[in-house]
């Protein structure tokens, strides 16, 4: 389903953490995104003992299949 962007808002190119699929996030201008869940920055291994940061984003889907789980 594609979501029309007004001009107020803008887009970014994300992958999903759990399932590697692309998401568009949709940006509004007061800072409020729909179409995944961020949980903030990790560390992960970049080799030789060293860390990398990145960004944690969900899709809504990997997100509702999360939360369906730990309800169960």
């Amino acid at each position: 389903m594609k979501t029309k962007i007004e001009k107020n808002q803008k887009t970014i190119l994300r992958r999903c953490s759990v399932c590697d699929k692309k998401i568009t996030i949709i940006i509004n201008r007061d800072r409020t995104y729909k179409n995944g869940h961020y949980f903030g920055e990790i560390k992960i291994p970049a080799g030789k003992g060293k860390e990398k940061e990145v960004e944690y984003w969900e899709c809504p889907e990997c997100y509702k299949d999360q939360k369906l789980k730990k309800t169960s």
